[in-house]
């Protein structure tokens, strides 16, 4: 039975839990200052957690633009001077509030959200007058226009139900008048070109349809007569074209060697020139800003320094170049001024610290700069769990408060001593993990292990003896991009073997070890078929076996994507996995016995569409449990339910509806505990502006 005071400090750990799911998974600012703001009130003997409440308010406070932030700093100097790691968190955050160098310091900023979506931030374009927002509908595919003003969202175009075509479009860009919107469409069988949609007479004009290549739109040249297009062939060659609309020509401005991640290309307001920052995953996470004259096709540098810069645009007049850089270990929009394409001088602080892993989105002539913002950020959390309860899973508590926001993938270990999980320790747009936490349950201690990869795959599977970790990545290498799965030694926090890698091969989802550990089996995708194959390694041996080829019961074309997480029952020597098929408006649940000389899955279970099969969950005994959901009208997961299945009699019963927030969970092996991610897996996207950017524009 809990003391009186144990019993106070578990309602403020709740209560605080709850704020930080109003900040991080709802984005809810507003509600969350309330919620922190009560903690204080009401547990002040707690001075641990009411003062570190109290910097999360401050943090809100700051989102929302407000003053408040600076009040909620000085009241954990006044009030909790014994607090030492929040005290100098909340000095820290003063200091960055403060400083503005004395020649970029201008009055009437102004920061404010004007747009929150579903998906994420740059995948989504702003108008140049800033009144609509342009993005993806994903319960059809079509392009959506959003008119911030009237709230009112309307498809641009119409190609009907996902269930009759996969068809989508992707990296919408207006042009400078707003007239038009060129995107990328992709087919039903994955080819892609360029579109154009006319705002006045909804007209769409096919630009650009080579089959061999891959097209995004960057950027719309200021007279609307060109657009910089980036292409890439053999998921190896990119390049940076001009595509001149009227006659319909590719002019190379640049080839890279390896594979490239563009982030954002802007053009100086007279056409000449572009600024252009790629990040290519490096390792030394340095990206540089450079620039490109279109007549002579010469390249300068424009910023060179030893962290991540991002372009944001050019001022008006074209003296200067506006980005931004985590240099001081923030994000902070900095200045450089630029005569001929050149850097003309030492760059200079415009604003500090614009938050963590933003999308810059469009500078206006009028000054104002418009950024995304992931809002939904998940992270892990650990509760306990009892299916015979009303209420499944008990109060969620957050496993870390280091990096909060960006912890997820999490596993327990096979004798649930330790949690694995990946953590993004990058500040820079469309970040991915680049660390690996493992969590003793035992201790209470973490061990950090900071990778030379950065994963995009976040999955992650314990051998039986908890020395190795199977961790399945995409990853930068000698300037290419890579897939691969690997070996990660939990002793020395090395990476002790290199299953797979290459370009042209996808290790999708989670692998699974035999209950001995001298096996480890995974599912490889190879290119451009797209056929996928079971493999059986021996990890004493290194020899590899394909068990089985799935093309006959995977169509790997559009939106049909398996959801191949390798779930082992040391039980019965077997592999369950499901695979859910839009096409075909069905799912199942697929069962191999490994025991077989020539082993095949086998549906044991079934679900037509609306319902759905979401994954394979775990094996108890002669059961496999798993997750079910049901889509919506906007073809959106609803009401996710646990069920568990006989692998003898193929009888389904449902154990319990489970939250949304839950879907994403791992199980203690004796069934009691779970660790889950807890917020939204598709980050929403808010849209801010910061009015009055820079100084002398109204």
């Amino acid at each position: 039975m809990l003391t009186p005071l144990q019993a106070q400090n578990d309602a403020a750990q709740r209560l605080y839990q709850q704020g930080i799911f109003q900040m991080e998974a709802m984005g809810n600012f507003t509600a969350a200052i309330e919620i922190f703001e009560k903690l204080v009130a009401d547990y002040p003997q707690n001075k641990s957690l009411a003062s570190r409440a109290l910097l999360m308010a401050g943090r809100c406070h700051e989102k929302l633009g407000r003053e408040e932030a600076e009040k909620a700093y000085n009241r954990i100097l006044e009030e909790y001077s014994d607090q030492r790691e929040i005290v100098n968190e909340a000095r820290a955050r003063l200091l960055a509030l403060s400083e503005r160098p004395t020649q970029a310091v201008h009055t009437g900023m102004i920061t404010r959200k004007v747009w929150k979506g579903p998906y994420a931030c740059a995948l989504s374009n702003i108008s140049p007058d800033g009144n609509y927002v342009i993005s993806t509908d994903w319960t059809t595919g079509d392009l959506a226009l959003f008119e911030l003003a009237t709230n009112q969202t309307r498809r641009l175009t119409n190609k009907g139900p996902r269930s009759e075509s996969s068809a989508y479009a992707l990296f919408p860009v207006f042009s400078h008048d707003g007239k038009y919107i060129a995107y990328t469409w992709f087919e039903d069988n994955s080819d892609c070109g360029l579109r154009m949609f006319d705002m006045e007479s909804g007209e769409v004009q096919v630009l650009l349809d080579e089959k061999s290549l891959y097209f995004q739109v960057l950027e719309w040249a200021p007279d609307g007569k060109s657009l910089i297009v980036y292409t890439m062939e053999n998921y190896e060659d990119t390049r940076f074209c001009q595509y001149f609309i009227e006659k319909d020509s590719l002019s190379l401005l640049k080839s890279f060697n390896h594979h490239l991640n563009p982030v954002k290309v802007v053009f100086s307001p007279e056409g000449k020139y572009i600024a252009f920052d790629s990040h290519a995953r490096s390792l030394e996470n340095q990206v540089n800003i450079n620039s490109i004259d279109l007549e002579t096709k010469e390249q300068f540098e424009l910023v060179n320094h030893p962290s991540e810069n991002f372009v944001c645009g050019w001022t008006p007049d074209g003296t200067q170049l506006v980005f931004i850089s985590n240099r001081t270990g923030v994000n902070a929009i900095w200045t450089i001024p630029v005569k001929e394409g050149k850097a003309a001088g030492a760059p200079e602080l415009l604003k500090t610290d614009v938050g963590f892993s933003i999308t810059p989105i469009r500078l206006t002539e009028r000054g104002s700069f418009f950024y995304g913002v992931d809002s939904g950020s998940r992270d892990v959390y650990i509760a306990s769990f009892n299916p015979e309860e009303t209420e499944p899973f008990g109060p969620p508590i957050k496993i870390s408060q280091q990096h909060e926001g960006s912890n997820r993938a999490a596993t327990w270990s096979g004798d649930g001593r330790y949690i694995a999980y990946t953590a993004t320790r990058q500040q820079k747009p469309a970040a991915h993990s680049n660390a690996v936490i493992i969590h003793d349950l035992e201790t209470g201690r973490d061990q950090n292990i900071v990778l030379d990869i950065s994963m995009a795959l976040d999955y992650i599977a314990w051998s039986p003896d908890n020395k190795s970790i199977a961790l399945s990545a995409i990853y930068n290498k000698a300037g290419q991009q890579l897939q691969g799965l690997f070996i990660l030694n939990t002793t020395t926090g090395e990476i002790a073997e290199t299953i797979r890698e290459g370009l042209n091969q996808e290790l999708l989802f989670k692998p699974a070890w035999s209950e001995d550990g001298k096996y480890l089996y995974y599912f490889q995708r190879e290119q451009p078929d797209l056929r996928y194959f079971l493999l059986e390694r021996n990890m004493q041996t290194g020899h590899e076996k394909a068990l089985l080829a799935l093309s006959e019961y995977i169509v790997g074309t559009g939106n049909e994507w398996p959801t191949l997480e390798l779930v082992y029952s040391s039980h019965g020597n077997m592999l369950a996995f499901s695979r859910s098929s839009a096409l075909n408006r069905r799912s199942d649940l697929f069962l191999i016995d490994l025991k077989d000389n020539d082993p095949k899955p086998r549906a044991i279970h079934t679900a037509d569409y609306p319902e759905v099969i979401r994954r394979a969950l775990s094996f108890d005994g002669d059961e496999v449990r798993f997750i079910k959901s049901r889509l919506d009208e906007k073809n959106i997961h609803r009401d996710f339910e646990l069920w568990s299945i006989s692998i003898v009699s193929e009888e389904a019963r449902k154990i319990k509806d489970i939250p949304i927030e839950f879907r994403l969970f791992s199980l203690h092996p004796d069934g009691k505990t779970a660790v889950f991610n807890m917020g939204l897996h598709h980050n929403p996207c808010e849209i801010w502006v910061i009015d009055n950017l820079l100084p002398g524009r109204k």
